[in-house]
């Protein structure tokens, strides 16, 4: 599969990532679930063989706030929809990449932490606030010496607190 070619770096595939991460994108939002999740995993594996180039991708995917013109003709209310499912479904990778990350991840905290903090104070979808805080506490979970993740901790609190009222 084209996950196990960019997992071992096959040379057939080498130089192609920014277009195996479009094809991967598009299948994304695909409703049957055998093909979103293959999309998925293929994400995980792009993101993680280079995640200086694609973390930030993804987290532009999963948190910038959504157009409010619908594509392709499709009503408000559709767009709005499969546009919120494929944001939740970019945020599932981003939450996996960080656990494969692991130790790594604190490296990346810079890309994360601004934008996932501003998702979870300010997205207008419930929904994207409580992804936006699970990959933040994946990011703290795995990264537990990192001065830049230790130092946003009380901002993901006060986060998680005010997605709890608003919710509650």
């Amino acid at each position: 599969t084209l996950k196990q070619m960019v997992e071992k770096r096959d040379p057939a595939v080498a130089g192609h990532s920014a277009s195996l991460y479009g094809v991967f994108r598009a299948r994304l939002a695909d409703p049957e679930s055998y093909i979103h999740l293959s999309a998925t995993h293929g994400l995980q594996a792009i993101a993680t063989a280079d995640p200086g180039e694609f973390l930030p991708r993804l987290v532009r995917d999963a948190f910038a706030f959504p157009s409010s013109v619908p594509a392709g003709g499709a009503s408000k209310e559709d767009a709005a929809g499969s546009d919120l499912e494929l944001r939740l479904r970019t945020g599932d990778v981003l939450v996996a990449v960080v656990q494969f990350l692991g130790d790594l991840a604190p490296h990346h905290a810079n890309t994360l932490l601004g934008p996932g903090l501003a998702a979870c104070a300010k997205d207008p979808e419930p929904h994207v606030r409580a992804c936006a805080l699970t990959v933040l506490a994946e990011l703290c979970r795995t990264a537990n010496a990192s001065p830049a993740v230790h130092a946003c901790r009380v901002e993901l609190l006060e986060a998680s607190t005010a997605i709890a009222r608003a919710s509650g």
